[in-house]
């Protein structure tokens, strides 16, 4: 699968736990367009327990994390292999928590 969107700053990003998705945003990417730094963001759940709705907004003072684009054309997390790495979805901030575990 190859990256269609060419990242950049400002740029809504997203990351899946397993079931859980957290929304990030990119805060810098390297001249080369190789690494890319994203930023967690806010997120604040609104609506019903447990809908899944949230009000999400950059935060910046929220963990960072680096991630390198691969052979396959994803961005994984620095350090994990690109087969079962944690990978950046560049282009959908999505906020997610299931609630089944």
């Amino acid at each position: 699968m190859k990256t269609m969107i060419k990242p950049e700053i400002g740029m809504g990003a997203s990351v899946s736990f397993c079931a859980d998705t957290i929304a990030m945003t990119v805060i810098a990417v390297s001249e080369n367009g190789k690494t890319v730094v994203a930023q967690r963001d806010n997120a604040v759940a609104t609506g019903a327990p447990m809908s899944n709705q949230w009000i999400i907004t950059p935060n910046p003072q929220g963990e960072t994390m680096t991630f390198t684009l691969r052979a396959n054309g994803q961005y994984v997390l620095q350090g994990d292999s690109m087969r079962n790495g944690l990978k950046l979805y560049v282009g959908e901030r999505h906020e997610y928590y299931c609630y089944e575990f």
